[in-house]
């Protein structure tokens, strides 16, 4: 766990100096994601083994689709400046977050396939819990 808030904590000090070069603002709820990721990772610290893997899978894949979204959306806008942006977002993005051994947040094609939502098991609801409410934070950050 400590390796990943140390990770974390690196890109939040590298996004923190990029912020001013490129005369863009924090997200408002800035405070209140990082409060919120806090709390979620002192609850799966406290969880069995089997919780605390599900939990980093679901916010490292959620992570990743998010620095994959703004990799598009600053090749999209062509601006010659993002050079810099692009770059960084590509070693975020790359970097390994998910631990060994973590399952998998379920995608609509599982959920879809499963009989009974049973099935999902404690782990797989974690993930999905967590992963959803990841990308929300993140695009509602984007937004704000």
């Amino acid at each position: 766990m400590q390796y990943y808030l140390a990770q974390e904590q690196g890109a939040l000090q590298q996004v923190s100096q990029l912020l001013p070069l490129h005369r863009a603002r924090p997200s408002i709820l800035q405070g209140l994601l990082g409060a919120g990721g806090f709390a979620a990772g002192a609850l799966a610290a406290a969880a069995p083994a089997r919780i605390q893997l599900a939990v980093m899978g679901a916010v490292g894949e959620a992570l990743t689709e998010h620095y994959n979204d703004k990799l598009r959306d600053v090749t999209e806008a062509g601006l010659q400046q993002t050079s810099e942006v692009r770059e960084q977002l590509r070693q975020w993005r790359d970097v390994p977050r998910t631990p060994e051994g973590a399952p998998a947040a379920p995608d609509i094609l599982t959920l879809q396939k499963l009989e009974r939502i049973e099935q999902l098991g404690l782990g797989g609801a974690a993930a999905l819990a967590v992963k959803l409410a990841a990308k929300a934070g993140l695009a509602a950050a984007a937004k704000l």
